[in-house]
């Protein structure tokens, strides 16, 4: 997982693949309305395949990496 922020202040999300000598993209780019921070796979059971991502202003979302889609947006709210 390649995940950050582009010059413009969106966010972008990619799966890559390790090889023994090569990383290589996986499926297509999944670009944000925001920055993402943070991402961890503790937030779902292994067999979803989902990733959960957070972005700068505290907004949650779920992601599939099979289609590289979100598949749920602002489970959480988090300011402080």
């Amino acid at each position: 997982m390649v995940l950050g922020s582009l010059l413009d202040g969106r966010g972008a999300l990619r799966v890559m693949s390790l090889g023994s000598s090569s990383l290589s993209v996986l499926g297509k780019a999944a670009p944000t309305a925001r920055a993402l921070k943070c991402c961890t796979f503790a937030a779902a059971a292994m067999e979803t395949r989902l990733l959960a991502t957070g972005d700068f202003e505290g907004n949650l979302a779920q992601w599939d990496l099979e289609r590289v889609e979100k598949v749920r947006a602002a489970l959480l709210n988090v300011f402080g």
